[in-house]
C-alpha cells in the first residue's frame, strides 16, 4: 500500500502549516504560548485527487530533535531546548490535560505516545445511495443495504443488479455478486488501535474523519538557566507503517 501522507494544520484544521513555524520570543524563566496542531493522514483534498487509501500510521511517537536529528548535545551543535527537555506535548485527541506536568516532557530523554480515540467514516459511505434492483451501476458508485449493516459496498465491476437483494456479505475485503455487478465489500466506520493514525479514504471534514488525525498541543517552559539567542529545532512524529 502507498505510504502515508502526511500533513499538519492548524488547530482549526483550515491552514495548512508548510513553513518554520516560530514559537516567539519566550524569556527565561517563561512559558511559551500554547499552540495546538492537527497532523493528518491521507486528508482528502479535491486538489490534491486522493481518491484512494494509504498506510496507517502505527506505532507513533512525538519528541523534538535538532535541526541534525539529534539530541541537541554535540558540541558545536548544543541546542537547548532538545538537550533538556525544554517542550512539552499533551495529545488531545486522547483526552490528555497533563500539558504542564513531567508526563508531557519531550526532547533528547522523552518521546510521547500519539494517537486518537476519533473514528473515520470510509467517503463511499458518505455518498452512497440504497441499493435498487435491477439498475445499471458503474464503477466507483457506491450503495448501502435497504437495512443499515455498517458496511458500504462499491462498485467494482459495471453492469445491472439483479432483481432481488443478493446476501450482502458483512467481511471486509470480499466480493458480493449482484446480477452482473461485482460490489467491494467496506466498513463505513474505522477506528484506529493505540498509537495508530489511519489511513483510510475520508471526506476532509474532521467530524467525519477522526481516526485520520491527532491533536496535539505544544508549550515551551524555559528554565532561567537557559542562554541568550535562537533554538532551531524539529518537532518529530516518528511511526512506521507496512
Amino acid at each position: 500500500m502507498t505510504k502515508p501522507v502526511i500533513y499538519w494544520y492548524d488547530s482549526a484544521h483550515s491552514a495548512q502549516i508548510k513553513e518554520p513555524f516560530d514559537f516567539g520570543v519566550i524569556d527565561a524563566g517563561d512559558e511559551s504560548n500554547v499552540f495546538t496542531f492537527n497532523i493528518w493522514n491521507n486528508r482528502y483534498e479535491a486538489s490534491k485527487d486522493n481518491y484512494s487509501d494509504v498506510s496507517k500510521m502505527e506505532d507513533c511517537t512525538i519528541t523534538t530533535r535538532d535541526m541534525s536529528g539529534g539530541t541537541g548535545s554535540i558540541n558545536g551543535n548544543i541546542v537547548e531546548s532538545v538537550r533538556d527537555n525544554w517542550f512539552h506535548a499533551q495529545v488531545d485527541s486522547l483526552g490528555e490535560t497533563d500539558l504542564t506536568e513531567s508526563s508531557s516532557r519531550i526532547g533528547a530523554s522523552y518521546s510521547k505516545v500519539v494517537g486518537t480515540t476519533g473514528t473515520t467514516k470510509h467517503r463511499k459511505s458518505l455518498t452512497a445511495t440504497t441499493w435498487m434492483a435491477s439498475t445499471a451501476y458503474t464503477v466507483g458508485q457506491a450503495v448501502v443495504p435497504a437495512t443499515a449493516n455498517g458496511f458500504v459496498y462499491v462498485c467494482k465491476t459495471a453492469g445491472t443488479s439483479n432483481a432481488f437483494a443478493p446476501t450482502w456479505s458483512t467481511i471486509s475485503g470480499e466480493t458480493v455478486n449482484d446480477g452482473s455487478v461485482a460490489w467491494d465489500v467496506i466498513a463505513i466506520n474505522h477506528t484506529p488501535k493505540a498509537g495508530e493514525i489511519l489511513g483510510v479514504q475520508n471526506n476532509g471534514v474532521a467530524a467525519n474523519s477522526g481516526g485520520n488525525f491527532i491533536t496535539v498541543t505544544i508549550q515551551a517552559q524555559v528554565p532561567l538557566t537557559a542562554s541568550a539567542g535562537r533554538q532551531n529545532m524539529k518537532l518529530r512524529l516518528s511511526y512506521r507503517y507496512v
